[in-house]
């Protein structure tokens, strides 16, 4: 690969966290503190809503064969790195492999950064870390 990577362990590609929280500026000012997100919390904890969501789901959890948790999907996978660089080749020939020949809803297939940050405060299901690097 370009970058020296394989392909052939879609879970060791590196992980960048959600640092900025500015997706949408045509200049970015590093001074602002307001450009950049709490690195003090997880991803699923910056918005108080999905904060409490997670809490309240952890402390009335009732499966006896699976314990409490907070997330149900971990940050990195070669799931999420198939997402991430489903436009690039061999991820797109990967993703569709391991989709049955079809491409995702075409409002959960990655189209922006801004899009992808804007989720990750929103959706109780995202809490992935980005890959775009390939």
């Amino acid at each position: 690969t370009i970058a020296g990577r394989t392909y052939n362990d879609l879970n060791q590609y590196p992980v960048f966290p959600w640092v900025l929280t500015n997706y949408e500026s045509e200049e970015l000012d590093l001074t602002l503190p307001g450009n950049f997100r709490d690195l003090s919390k997880p991803i699923g904890a910056l918005n108080p809503k999905r904060a409490v969501f997670y809490a309240e789901r952890y402390e009335t959890w009732e499966n006896d064969h699976t314990p409490p948790y907070h997330y149900n999907t971990h940050y990195s996978t070669s799931t999420c790195t198939l997402a991430w660089l489903v436009r690039i080749e061999p991820f797109t020939t990967f993703f569709l492999n391991a989709n049955d020949g079809k491409f995702d809803h075409p409002d959960r297939t990655f189209s922006s950064v801004a899009r992808s940050w804007r989720n990750s405060q929103r959706d109780t299901s995202d809490v992935k870390v980005r890959k775009i690097f390939s």
